[in-house]
């Protein structure tokens, strides 16, 4: 199967592989002999009067063992045996993530995307860029004497960007679907990030990392992985309070180690 990444934890795949295949190729080499007979005429003395010569040539290719071709390892593995690792390849989500225990590897199809509140906050989201164009724009335009009224001065931008950069909160990936009320939820690494989720169709595989009951909310920045440090999360709040709704996730929900996300 073909598959488009919007995100890929390459660690986290070798991690499971590693496991799965009892460690990781390097590198693949594929050999190819081709056998070739030629026949003896009589201009060759040979006692029988005849006969023939083989002659083997081969031929070998080298190709990197690369993420993707470990990633459809992986999950060819998980679900061949689902029951030894722990595997759910999720249909029917009311009940098979109320059965999915911490630890177990959930595959769920739904609609993904990053909540506005993180476009806004994390360190490489849409209001830092805002922020940067404008800390470039900003100097030629009162240069051109262009009006810059409501526009905070620069080291107020400048402190806000540092603020964000300091926070060096991840992406976060939540995926939910019309027809359940559960939600997943797992932070995405920079590095492993190939297109950021529009509110798109596509595939979440991840490891539960914690489950939160129905009624119950989570902030988005104290989920695991997103970067903020230990004592911070803790002091989140974990209900959510009028009028920041919009910074909460509501249960039933799973929190998870994010391995991929793909169509």
């Amino acid at each position: 199967m073909l598959w488009k990444f919007l995100y890929l934890d390459s660690q986290e795949v070798d991690g499971y592989l590693s496991m799965v295949e009892d460690g990781l190729l390097a590198e693949r080499k594929d050999t190819t002999n081709k056998t070739q007979e030629r026949s003896l005429s009589g201009n060759l003395e040979v006692l029988s009067g005849g006969g023939s010569n083989t002659t083997v040539t081969g031929s070998e290719r080298k190709t990197l063992d690369t993420p993707e071709a470990r990633f459809n390892r992986l999950l060819s593995a998980l679900k061949a045996f689902p029951e030894e690792y722990g595997f759910h390849e999720v249909l029917d989500p009311d009940t098979e993530f109320t059965d999915a225990g911490i630890g177990s590897i959930v595959l769920w199809e739904a609609d993904v995307g990053i909540p506005q509140f993180l476009r806004m906050a994390s360190s490489d989201g849409e209001a830092v860029a805002a922020i940067e164009m404008l800390r470039e724009f900003a100097p030629n335009a009162k240069r051109a004497g262009l009006e810059m009224k409501g526009i905070p001065d620069l080291e107020v931008l400048e402190g806000y960007v540092g603020m964000m950069r300091s926070l060096n909160l991840n992406s976060l990936c939540v995926g939910d679907d019309d027809e359940s009320d559960w939600t997943l939820a797992g932070a995405m690494k920079p590095e492993g990030i190939r297109q950021l989720p529009q509110d798109e169709r596509a595939l979440m595989l991840g490891k539960v990392r914690k489950r939160i009951a129905d009624g119950a909310s989570h902030h988005m920045m104290a989920v695991p992985g997103m970067g903020l440090a230990r004592e911070k999360r803790r002091s989140l709040n974990r209900s959510s309070e009028v009028g920041r709704e919009e910074q909460y996730l509501e249960g039933p929900l799973l929190l998870l180690d994010l391995i991929a996300v793909f169509r």
